[in-house]
Formats: structure tokens, C-alpha cells, sequence
């Protein structure tokens, strides 16, 4: 299976310029890094500085270093596992699938799927209101289905952190624990939380770096001014590598448009 196999239709692609656009030009108009770590006993973060420039490998170096830590994180995990183990049950009036186990207060149901509201010995259906018994349950992620995993972290990570800009003038980088308690960040930030979040789940991941092309004649503008994460499917051997961008309000697949971007470069994390 090609990469582009798991990139949407061009129809749902022109949509999405305009917010792609305002993410651009984060990497490159940074001139130093704050790096944003927790302390051991969990209280206000650490930070340390770094000058960083215009280079785009020594930020993916840092990046990557993120992601290391990050994948290592017990919270990290935590919450990559809770997002897999969610349990679903079909409503007996509308038929409706809800999520009936709470994975987590802050995580919203994928698409497609309605939370039901447990009370004691039934659940009531996000949809329809009726109530249900407690009985069999499914996965709401059917077990090694790779997409369908993918896609709900994904789904996860856009519904619990608002796209927030760096600090004015400099590219800051947390630690990804921080990103998913404060609940913000931008696209590098993005990347390390589903990188350390799917690394931490067993999947290949790389970042992909975009040099942007000025729209609408295709002008090149000389800069690596944004970043997605891509990862690999099926994680065992890779057929496939699925385009990752929580910065737009896209689904995971979505890929940026072509008269957008003059050249992409891949690493490794």
C-alpha cells in the first residue's frame, strides 16, 4: 500500500489552506527553544533554554529527544492505552454505538460514536436517552486493527489539546506529559505528544518537515515552515504511512495540498 493511499480527497483538502497556512512559519521564526520538563514530583515544570536558530536539524534533534523521553512516560502511555481500551455497547432503542467505559473525563468519543452516561446497574444513550442494562460489551477499537488505533489517538489528542502559539519569538517544545495536563500546543507539539503516544503503543513513526510554496502561483519561499507526524501501517512492517496533522481541524489522513508545499523531508524519531 502507497503512502498516498491514506491521503483524502482533494474536494476535503482546499478546505483546510487557510488554517494550514497560519500554521506555517512556526519552525522558522524561531531564533532559541524553550524546553518545558516536568519535575519528578509532577509540580510546576522545569525549563531549559537553548538557542536554536534557523537549523532545521538541530530542532528535530530536540524533538526527537522529546519523543524519547516522552514514549518512556508511564502518563504518556497511560493515556494512549486508556484511548485502546475503551469498551462500546449498542443502544437497544436507536442502535446507536456509545462509549460506556470512562477512558478518560477529558477525551471525547471518536467519530461516528456517542458516550453513554453510566448510572449504577444501566447506561443512558448519548443519542436517544434510553436507557440501557449493563451487558456484553465490545471494543470500541477492535483489537489489531492498526488504522482504527492510529485514528483514535489521534482523534483523542485533537479533542483534548487546542492548538495555542509559542511564546512570542521563541519555538518552545514541552515535554508532552505537560501538553496533554495543560491541554495546548502547536504542531511541534503535536508531533511529539502522538509520537510519544503511538511510539509508546508499538508504531514506527517519522516527522515530516514541509518547505511552503507561496499560493496562489507557487512561488517558493525558502523556509521548512511546518511539521506532521506520519506513521507507519501496519507498526510490524509498514505498507503504509498515515498523514498525522492535529494543527488543522482535519481528520488523520488529511494531507496538505501539493501548490502548497515545494519539498518534505523525513526523519526518524
Amino acid at each position: 500500500m502507497k503512502a498516498t493511499d491514506f491521503i483524502m480527497a482533494a474536494g476535503s483538502i482546499l478546505a483546510g489552506i487557510k488554517t494550514l497556512a497560519d500554521g506555517f512559519g512556526e519552525i522558522a521564526e524561531a531564533t532559541g527553544r524553550v524546553n518545558f520538563k516536568p519535575e519528578a514530583n509532577g509540580n510546576a515544570p522545569v525549563a531549559t533554554s537553548h538557542h536554536v536558530g534557523r537549523d532545521i536539524k538541530e530542532r528535530i534533534h530536540h524533538i526527537k529527544d522529546m519523543t524519547q523521553k516522552g514514549m518512556r512516560s508511564p502518563v504518556v502511555r497511560a493515556f494512549a492505552v486508556r484511548v485502546l481500551s475503551s469498551r462500546c455497547a449498542r443502544c437497544e432503542g436507536c442502535k446507536k454505538l456509545n462509549v460506556v467505559t470512562d477512558i478518560a473525563k477529558h477525551i471525547n468519543p471518536r467519530p461516528g460514536l456517542v458516550r453513554g452516561i453510566v448510572q449504577g446497574n444501566e447506561w443512558v444513550c448519548g443519542n436517544c436517552n434510553t436507557m440501557n442494562a449493563i451487558g456484553k460489551t465490545t471494543w470500541c477499537v477492535p483489537e489489531k486493527n492498526w488504522r482504527s488505533e492510529c485514528e483514535a489517538i489521534f482523534e483523542a489528542v485533537r479533542s483534548h489539546i487546542r492548538y495555542t502559539r509559542d511564546i512570542e519569538g521563541i519555538d518552545t517544545y514541552q515535554h508532552p506529559v505537560r501538553t496533554l495536563e495543560w491541554g495546548g500546543g502547536d504542531c511541534d507539539d503535536y508531533t511529539i505528544v502522538l509520537a510519544s503516544m503511538l511510539k509508546s503503543v508499538g508504531y514506527p513513526v517519522k516527522a515530516r518537515t514541509m518547505e511552503q510554496r507561496r499560493t496562489p502561483n507557487g512561488q517558493r519561499v525558502g523556509q521548512w515552515g511546518h511539521i506532521l507526524l506520519i506513521v507507519g501501517v501496519p507498526p510490524q512492517k509498514p505498507g503504509g504511512w498515515l498523514p498525522l496533522d492535529a494543527s488543522v481541524d482535519k481528520p488523520a489522513g488529511w494531507y496538505p495540498p501539493k501548490q502548497m508545499i515545494y519539498r518534505t523531508q523525513d526523519f526518524d524519531l
